[in-house]
């Protein structure tokens, strides 16, 4: 599911940043870190400013609902 900027923003807080993504992306689309964002103090310090943990839990929701739909985190990769 994709959000607008506007969806995001509401969701994350006033401190989204739109190119958040774009950068996470190119930093680590298409390597196993793209789904160990939590461990990048960047984008987990933006998520645990939010609440404590949240950036693990959602890496954790993430890679959850993946497996349920029949996607290997590990070995999943950007195209």
């Amino acid at each position: 599911m994709l959000l607008s900027d506007d969806e995001q923003r509401e969701t994350s807080g006033p401190g989204w940043d739109t190119n958040g993504p774009a950068q996470a992306r190119d930093a680590h689309g298409g390597s196993p870190h793209w789904q160990r964002y939590a461990d990048d103090p960047r984008f987990a310090a933006h998520d645990d400013a939010i609440r404590p943990g949240l950036a693990a839990w959602l890496r954790d929701a993430i890679e959850a609902s993946a497996r349920a739909h029949g996607i290997d985190p590990e070995t999943a990769r950007w195209e």
